[in-house]
């Protein structure tokens, strides 16, 4: 079993690779959106082509391009360990444990959508979504165990941006990864102290000893 990358980290690559394809298939956005009008999805993808989302791996900040798709670590807890010594590290073996799978973790990451105007917020909310479960195959192929989607809320703005429009929702999604045991690092290499004394500067007794005597 191959170790995956970052959980954030797949998830910020199938939400840039989902805006690709949005703009690239005006078909596939209107399956997306399926419960709007025509009149609406041909609105919603002309403003979407002339502004598209910003795919941040981090959370947004006052100069970034909106709207933005900021994804960050929520949490990360173990899931499953392994029993026993199974996966711990024999400090006589040297290599033993390296790159042993050591158990389960999960990782929630959550989505946060920002934007300019309460319906567009609401659009990209979905989308988000949509992408991030049009994507459970290819996640679960990077070498993730589970993808689940954990819920969702509207975000009330800090009053430093009131009343500037801001409008903001998130998601959360919930990574089960497996984690590996590795080799032990070497032990640290053994300090010798010296203390030197007989010394004298300017006819003045002194002494060498190590910093902090």
């Amino acid at each position: 079993m191959a170790m995956p990358l970052p959980a954030d980290r797949l998830v910020i690559q199938a939400l840039e690779a989902g805006v690709a394809a949005l703009v690239a298939d005006s078909a596939l956005f209107a399956r997306l959106l399926a419960g709007y009008s025509a009149g609406e999805i041909t609105r919603l993808r002309a403003r979407f082509l002339a502004r598209r989302p910003a795919v941040r791996g981090a959370f947004s900040r006052s100069d970034d391009p909106w709207p933005t798709w900021a994804v960050a670590l929520g949490d990360e807890q173990p899931e499953q360990d392994l029993l026993g010594n199974q996966a711990g590290l024999d400090p006589t073996g040297g290599a033993h444990g390296l790159r042993e799978f050591a158990g389960l973790e999960r990782q929630s990451v959550g989505v946060y959508v920002h934007c300019e105007h309460p319906d567009e917020t609401r659009v990209h909310y979905l989308l988000v979504k949509s992408i991030l479960r049009g994507s459970t195959v290819w996640l679960l192929q990077q070498g993730l165990v589970s993808v689940g989607f954990g819920g969702g809320r509207d975000l009330r703005p800090d009053e430093i941006y009131l009343p500037e429009t801001a409008f903001s929702r998130m998601q959360t999604w919930e990574l089960v990864a497996p984690c590996f045991a590795y080799e032990a690092l070497p032990a640290p290499h053994t300090q010798i102290l010296a203390h030197v004394t007989g010394i004298t500067v300017d006819g003045h007794a002194g002494h060498v000893s190590p910093e902090g005597e």
